[in-house]
């Protein structure tokens, strides 16, 4: 994926990277480091059983269609990780350019192998640094 095209790149995240952020109130990177986002349902849940979260207006909810694929894919992941996926997938054959946001090795596996872009937390805080949205010191406490 091309560095300065991350304008027109849609990011999908997996929960973890979601709680990462707000556990240290720095959400607002994942916003100033990437234009469009989306979450599946399964995300917004996972992420609003924790303490109270509400997920910010800026982000989208978005519904994989292929409720199949998701299904089969819960036998090895989570739900919000299988929505993920699978939405990843489909916004690809929509043409669109995506990067999906996994911090479980086996689901990054998983997607890697459907050619999918993937990235996780640490590479979202890395992004952030490299575009001077927080400094090293609040990189490394984010990590």
């Amino acid at each position: 994926m091309r560095e300065n095209n991350l304008q027109d790149v849609i990011i999908i995240s997996d929960t973890a990277c979601l709680i990462a952020f707000t556990n240290v109130n720095k959400l607002d990177v994942l916003k100033r480091t990437y234009n469009n986002i989306e979450i599946t349902p399964d995300v917004k849940y996972e992420y609003e059983k924790r303490k109270g979260n509400i997920i910010p207006d800026w982000i989208k909810i978005k519904e994989p269609k292929d409720t199949e694929f998701v299904n089969r894919l819960k036998k090895d992941f989570g739900a919000g990780e299988s929505q993920s996926i699978v939405l990843a997938v489909e916004e690809k054959e929509n043409k669109s350019n995506v990067l999906l946001i996994l911090d479980d090795s086996d689901a990054r596996n998983f997607a890697i192998n459907m050619e999918l872009n993937v990235t996780g937390t640490l590479g979202v805080i890395n992004k952030a640094r490299k575009k001077d949205i927080i400094t090293l010191n609040e990189a490394m406490s984010t990590s």
